[in-house]
């Protein structure tokens, strides 16, 4: 089966496409020089900036549930998704920046789990956007009345409640099929074009599959640098005889690298050389980290443990960045 059928059959296009009010902070002119000037600096390496939105209006105008509400969204659709289009401007291979299109998995669609996950997410910022919307101009109106922000309030400056309810803002999230050969079905073309745009249509195809792959791969390598790093530095706690408090290992260290080197598996596409040869990496990856056999409470209560996992997940760290470097080298070039 081509690539190009492959992923047909198993993954759909989505994209996330958004909008959000103009941060609410503002530069108050002059002040890196006053600060330069008190400091014996130069103004260059100060900024002088003010919150136009403190607490607690930040809290009580919803604001706050607003803008966690928005960024929920964001973080389970990519969470639920791999890169598949590519930033034309990023260059390519590994200089090209994710943009746009994301591909899911059909089984993820057809269960109807992601869909409904995103639809539920996309209630509840409805929710927060009016309930921020519906409190706004008290808020602003409050905020006068208190003179915390002194000279610098200006009613212009701030979005209008209309303002806030267009935007804070995802799209519906539609799957839709991805192209493939069996498109050009019935195309009155010779037979030497059709296969000149199967094949460019292919190696297209091909190209964004490898960068999706090699970003997932990246993704999971970074997770697995954390937790090298945070154990380390559990390690050199605990040689230090003035150490202070613990270093923390990350609540989600552990779970975060078991979704993203599932993520890698699930999309590996096992029907070609080059998608066994990713499993086959996961696999060692996974032997070499052996993550059920630890929990982060192990981390937190054992600095020995601690020491343990750090040396699996170096080797682990190691196996995924060689897979990376040989699966993907020339990609791009």
């Amino acid at each position: 089966m081509s690539i190009l059928n492959q992923l047909a059959s198993t993954a759909m296009s989505v994209q996330l496409s958004g909008t959000c009010t103009k941060t609410l902070t503002r530069k108050i002119g002059g002040a890196s020089q006053v600060l330069a000037t008190e400091y014996h600096g130069d103004e260059k390496a100060f900024s002088g900036r003010i919150n136009m939105l403190p607490e607690p209006w930040h809290t009580k105008s919803g604001m706050k549930s607003l803008k966690a509400a928005y960024n929920a969204v964001r973080t389970a659709f990519y969470k639920h998704t791999m890169p598949y289009g590519m930033d034309a401007a990023g260059g390519a291979g590994a200089d090209a920046k994710a943009k746009g299109e994301r591909l899911v998995l059909v089984k993820h669609i057809a269960d109807g789990s992601f869909v409904a996950s995103m639809d539920a997410l996309l209630a509840d910022l409805e929710v927060a956007r009016n309930a921020c919307a519906g409190v706004w101009d008290l808020i602003i109106t409050d905020i006068e009345a208190s003179h915390v922000l002194g000279v610098h309030f200006d009613r212009d400056f701030f979005p209008t409640a209309q303002d806030i309810k267009k935007s804070w803002y995802y799209a519906p999230i539609n799957p839709t099929p991805l192209p493939n050969t069996t498109a050009l079905d019935g195309a009155y073309m010779p037979r030497d074009v059709l296969e000149s745009i199967e094949e460019r249509m292919e190696e297209q195809a091909l190209g964004r599959l490898r960068f999706g792959q090699q970003q997932l791969a990246l993704e999971a390598a970074g997770y697995i640098q954390t937790l090298v790093q945070n154990t380390a530095r559990i390690s050199a706690w605990a040689d230090d005889p003035n150490r202070g408090k613990r270093p923390p290992v990350g609540s989600n260290v552990v779970s975060n690298i078991k979704e993203a080197i599932g993520k890698l598996r699930s999309f590996a596409m096992p029907e070609s050389s080059m998608g066994l040869a990713l499993i086959d990496l996961v696999d060692q990856v996974e032997g070499d980290l052996n993550l059920d056999s630890f929990t982060p409470e192990d981390l937190k209560n054992s600095v020995v443990y601690s020491e343990l996992v750090h040396s699996r997940a170096t080797k682990a760290e190691q196996t995924l960045t060689n897979g990376i470097d040989s699966l993907f080298a020339g990609y791009g070039e």
